[in-house]
């Protein structure tokens, strides 16, 4: 009697490797299982293309770089664009402030209204930590004659 052959599939990916099983008995076929098998060490992953400079000229992730800062809320989550929308309401007044009056007396006017929305319980002081800690690092780094710019996403971060 003949025993039954069995074939293993695989697929190999960077992220992810399926596999599929299937057995074969004379004429018959028969579906064993199948599966796949996924990393998310990302990191890990450049660096392992990176050292191959024989193959890679250069390797980027997909979910980095100029292009993702620049567009990476057209891939964010629903969740993710509602905490988003949320905290930008929380720091508007900040923003448009600053947005109409980019002088020193627009930061002046926009650091008052800011302590009156604190004092008025319009906005906890909490809720303002990152954006006045990055207010504070763009200062201090003017101060040491190397001006910095900072993008409003780095404001949003309200924690």
């Amino acid at each position: 009697m003949n025993r039954p052959i069995r074939i293993l599939g695989i697929d190999p990916g960077l992220r992810r490797t399926g596999w599929g099983m299937v057995a074969i008995a004379g004429n018959a076929l028969s579906f064993l299982g199948c599966g796949s098998v996924t990393t998310n060490d990302r990191d890990a992953l450049a660096a392992r293309l990176g050292a191959q400079a024989r193959w890679f000229h250069s390797i980027e992730r997909p979910d980095s770089g100029p292009f993702w800062e620049h567009n990476r809320l057209l891939f964010a989550s629903t969740e993710e664009v509602k905490k988003l929308i949320a905290q930008l309401i929380k720091v508007q007044p900040f923003l448009g402030a600053m947005a109409s009056d980019p002088s020193l007396r627009g930061l002046a006017d926009t650091l008052s209204l800011t302590m009156k929305g604190v004092t008025s319980d319009q906005a906890a002081p909490e809720e303002l930590r990152t954006s006045i800690r990055t207010l504070a690092g763009a200062l201090q780094d003017l101060s040491s004659g190397k001006p910095r710019f900072f993008r409003d996403s780095s404001i949003l971060m309200c924690t």
